[in-house]
């Protein structure tokens, strides 16, 4: 199945989201972009083998791999990380 390589960041907090339910979403961006601050979206699905720990920021080389039937509540896409490419810490 064919699959498409990505660079992202991961921000070094969550914010509540909605999907079947309240919890609390990544907030990603492209990489290879620039972006402002406002420009981060939520991240509904969970990167496997990404294990997310608060006040880092990530970057992150991802596969994405598109599912042929997902369930109804569930993204057409499934993440896997390959590689942390940076860990930074933003606590002070």
């Amino acid at each position: 199945m064919p699959y498409v390589l990505r660079k992202i960041i991961v921000a070094d907090h969550q914010e509540d989201c909605i999907g079947v339910g309240a919890k609390l979403c990544l907030l990603t961006k492209l990489a290879e972009q620039n972006y402002t601050q406002s420009d981060w979206e939520y991240r509904y699905s969970a990167i496997e083998g990404f294990v997310y720990e608060p006040h880092y920021e990530y970057t992150l080389l991802i596969k994405n791999i598109p599912m042929s039937n997902p369930p109804a509540d569930a993204s057409s896409i499934h993440s896997k990380l390959i590689k942390i490419l940076e860990k930074e810490t933003t606590k002070k």
